[in-house]
């Protein structure tokens, strides 16, 4: 919505960890544990709702789309690279292009292009995006600023300052319980 930028970097990151086939370490996670816990803290955006639409910004394997198949009735998973998916519909897009009741992203942030200012301004367009997407709300993980260990190339962004940012679109919850190396933001539209 009004910003690119050349992910080209990020397509070549993940093409390599994708020759691991469709697991949590063919999307740069460390394990099962770590992300099913990030993405049932995305979950909660969607409480108790069902019948709802969800766009998945950064899909990978579509692990999500598992976890939620009973209570969605239409998925959209968006990717930069070539996917397969047994649920839902796949974009090969860098963006949403259906509007849903709801869009999540989980580590579509983490692996960053350009200096950090720059992917910072990528962040807030993306932000920008996904509540232009999104009906009801929207959700995203970061890696945060407060980790004691940082790899380069990653962004690590201040919860407090993203919780800010994300007011501007609705009530924000921040959670935090899961890794002290991360968190994950909840906007929900009033």
């Amino acid at each position: 919505m009004g910003y690119s930028m050349d992910l080209t970097h990020v397509k070549s990151h993940y093409a390599e960890k994708q020759s691991l086939g469709p697991c949590p370490q063919g999307v740069d996670w460390k394990d099962d544990a770590a992300q099913i816990d990030r993405l049932n803290a995305l979950r909660l955006l969607m409480g108790n709702d069902t019948g709802y639409t969800l766009n998945d910004w950064g899909c990978g394997y579509g692990m999500l789309a598992r976890l939620i198949y009973k209570e969605c009735a239409r998925y959209h998973g968006y990717d930069i690279l070539p996917q397969k998916l047994n649920i839902g519909d796949f974009h090969l897009s860098d963006t949403p292009t259906v509007i849903a009741d709801y869009t999540v992203a989980s580590g579509l942030f983490n692996v960053m292009t350009g200096g950090n200012e720059e992917w910072a301004y990528y962040v807030l367009a993306c932000l920008k995006t996904m509540n232009a997407m999104s009906r009801k709300g929207f959700a995203f993980n970061c890696l945060s600023d407060r980790a004691n260990r940082r790899d380069e190339g990653l962004y690590y962004a201040n919860a407090y300052g993203m919780t800010r940012i994300c007011m501007e679109y609705g009530r924000v919850s921040l959670l935090q319980y899961y890794s002290p190396w991360d968190f994950t933001i909840i906007c929900q539209k009033e």
